[in-house]
């Protein structure tokens, strides 16, 4: 199967699937045009399957939210994580989200199981999310 970089007409209607897949409780977000251009232009070594992976990590961060190239690209940044490579200047709680979202994403979307290797309740965890969300959701006017 050739790497997704080889085929990207494929990505936003995989985008979609994934989204229709993993939406929970019938809230299905949008994902925004520049956001999709973001997605369509990653080359997405891992082929498909880091694409489902990405897509997923976003739903469970951005739930109900309109996805945006912001976000997007926040997820991105929440990759390879490596605390050496975090500058001084992050707050804790910058940190303490980056790192939620590192195990979140390790444990494969499981809230349960990143909950218990973060050593928190799953409520916890859900109430950080919930946290999270409203944080980089748009204001209002």
């Amino acid at each position: 199967v050739p790497s997704q970089n080889k085929r990207a007409e494929d990505i936003p209607p995989l985008v979609e699937l994934f989204v229709d897949r993993y939406s929970e409780n019938g809230k299905r977000p949008e994902i925004a045009e520049d956001a999709m251009e973001v997605l369509f232009g990653h080359p997405w070594p891992g082929n498909i399957r880091e694409l489902e992976n990405f897509v997923r990590r976003l739903l469970i961060f951005y739930e109900d939210a309109k996805i945006t190239r912001a976000m997007v690209l926040e997820a991105f940044r929440g990759l390879g994580f490596v605390a050496a490579d975090l500058p001084v200047s992050l707050s804790l709680h910058d940190v303490t989200r980056t790192h939620i979202m590192r195990v979140l994403d390790l444990s494969g979307g499981n809230k349960t199981l990143a909950a218990r290797k973060l050593g928190i309740a799953v409520k916890t965890l859900y109430n950080k999310l919930a946290e999270y969300r409203e944080q980089a959701a748009p204001e209002e006017e």
